[in-house]
């Protein structure tokens, strides 16, 4: 769907900065039955753009969009609107749809990144947090949801990439699970790190309470650094994640922010809304989000009738960026606000999906066999360039603007390092149209100082229908060229490979940023 009105209102007229940015993701209430609703939240900037796949009153499939901001009070209000007279998003050349008059109105309070509340239309509050379905979880009797019930804590095993959101001090965690022992008056959870950076740091969490004790609650996790005589840091629960994981010292003063990093030469697709070449002002879409090796999409469209519907499904990409599975619908299901929820059923209709990645933020798809489209990541949050160096169904591309705050780390995890990634005057001295983005992560080394990152973009013609944008890792005495595919080029992450393939391999060195701001 193309940007909305809405979304351009905020972005320029309501420039609030909220603390706190939901989970990106799907979420769902904790009520929800196995074949059930849920929202999709994707936030770039201070910009929160949400879905919700659900029912009808009838038990017909359903979806409605809203658009705001979280206030600093944990609060995001927005009216949920549902279109009409849509076309289905294989359709040759597909209208615009309209805008129902009619909404209602969303109230979520986030209670952190990942617990949260929500009422539609005044209804009873129902206790929601992500779900998690490429993670092992577990539930811990130290943080409860609004409604009582206990949290379920994604495992933090795996690899982890983190940096300061003002400082340059930067790690990465490396956990593998150690067998569970008693503190004091629970039994915690305790995850040590291998990483260089933190080799024998441990991370332990509060998970039940011993038998005939008084409980205390503890609702965070503790990384305790004093094997490098460093302070130690925590992490709420309501702060830890399936992807992302923030950890602050006691004066929760200059926080981490971590996400979680998958080693390995395989590509995934960018988590959020994607849209086709062809989408019309108010169309459709599709939404995905990988959990280790897992995606989930969710195409949002229109049936025969103009009224909009969505499919389900999941499967994994292969190395080459290949993804096949079944396309399924599910009908009978109750409106995600009902207190009295049925779980819904698959219809018999099977369709098949295939989804072909040319990169992490560009991809095409087709549905039994159509022919395939196009579809990007939609950027809403972000100012956006555009090259005429590189074209998709004969448009120009465009890209989200790089400015802003990173996290830089190698895929063979040797470094990391946080910086601010800023457009520098050097640009003019490459001609017109070439913007330069440099980001610098240490002040000291050799005669290529200071070590950092630079990425070079030719937005206007010259005549190379380059599809990338150059730069360079610099390190001391080292200099490694690097290539930014523009479909590589995201609102969360950018991939840069040292060779032009957009896939690494063994010759291909992989490197990342990841968004920190």
């Amino acid at each position: 769907m193309k940007l909305l009105l809405a979304i351009l209102l905020l972005a320029f007229f309501n420039l609030a900065h909220s603390a706190l940015k939901p989970a990106d993701g799907f979420w769902r209430s904790t009520d929800d039955p196995d074949i059930g609703s849920g929202f999709v939240l994707l936030t770039q900037g201070d910009i929160t753009l949400l879905s919700v796949y659900t029912y009808s009153a009838e038990g017909q499939p359903k979806w409605y969009i809203a658009a705001g901001q979280v206030d600093e009070n944990g609060l995001f209000s927005a009216e949920l609107r549902e279109n009409m007279n849509g076309s289905y998003i294989l359709s040759e050349n597909p209208q615009s749809a309209e805008f129902s008059a009619d909404f209602r109105q969303l109230e979520i309070y986030f209670e952190g990144s990942e617990t949260a509340r929500f009422s539609i239309d005044g209804s009873e509050n129902k206790s929601m947090q992500p779900l998690t379905f490429g993670h092992a979880f577990w539930p811990t009797e130290h943080h409860n949801l609004y409604d009582g019930s206990s949290y379920s804590v994604p495992d933090p095993v795996g690899n982890w990439a983190f940096g300061q959101l003002t400082g340059q001090e930067s790690f990465i965690l490396s956990l593998a699970a150690d067998a569970s022992t008693s503190e004091g008056v629970f039994i915690q959870r305790t995850y040590t790190s291998t990483h260089g950076s933190s080799a024998g740091w441990v991370l332990s969490c509060p998970y039940q309470f011993l038998p005939n004790t008084l409980p205390a609650a503890q609702s965070f996790c503790v990384l305790d650094r004093s094997v490098d005589e460093l302070p130690s840091l925590k992490v709420d629960f309501a702060e830890l994640g399936n992807e992302a994981m923030v950890l602050k010292t006691d004066q929760d003063d200059n926080p981490f922010l971590g996400k979680r990093i998958n080693y390995g030469n395989t590509l995934k697709p960018s988590d959020g809304h994607w849209r086709a070449e062809d989408d019309p002002e108010v169309g459709s879409g599709l939404v995905m989000t990988t959990q280790g090796d897992i995606t989930v999409v969710v195409i949002y469209s229109y049936d025969e009738q103009g009224l909009p519907s969505w499919e389900i499904a999941s499967g994994s990409f292969d190395a080459s960026g290949l993804f096949q599975t079944t396309l399924r619908s599910a009908s009978g299901g109750s409106p995600i606000e009902s207190d009295s929820k049925v779980t819904a059923a698959f219809t018999a209709v099977e369709k098949s999906l295939t989804i072909q990645l040319l990169g992490t933020e560009l991809a095409t798809f087709s549905i039994d066999g159509s022919a395939p489209k196009h579809i990007q990541t939609i950027n809403f949050g972000r100012p956006s360039l555009k090259t005429e160096n590189y074209q998709v169904a004969g448009t120009d591309y465009e890209f989200p603007s790089p400015q802003g705050r990173w996290l830089f780390y190698t895929r063979g995890n040797e470094l990391s390092s946080a910086m601010n990634l800023d457009l520098t005057s050097e640009a003019s001295d490459f001609g017109p149209g070439v913007l330069q983005f440099e980001g610098v992560f240490n002040t000291s080394g050799g005669y290529l100082t200071p070590y950092g990152v630079r990425l070079i973009c030719q937005l206007a013609f010259d005549g190379s229908s380059r599809d990338f944008c150059g730069g360079a890792y610099l390190g001391g005495d080292y200099m490694q060229s690097l290539h930014a595919k523009y479909s590589n080029f995201g609102h969360k992450k950018i991939t840069l490979t040292s060779g032009e393939e957009p896939f690494p391999n063994e010759e291909n060195h992989y490197y990342e940023l990841i968004r920190l701001d």
